[in-house]
């Protein structure tokens, strides 16, 4: 199940709390990774992910 915002966030920022810099597709698959995502999950987007 694709997590909801709220609860994206938590294990978002776990993985940057160091303070280093992080490469995004290291903290995607990480947090990917938390929620057990399937390779069909992962490459869901919002529609409004697209307009920027």
């Amino acid at each position: 199940m694709i997590p909801d915002f709220q609860t994206f966030m938590r294990p978002l920022l776990n993985s940057v709390r160091d303070g280093a810099v992080h490469d995004f597709n290291d903290v995607f698959a990480e947090v990917c990774k938390h929620f057990v995502l399937s390779s069909e999950e992962v490459s869901q987007r919002l529609a409004s992910a697209w307009l920027n």
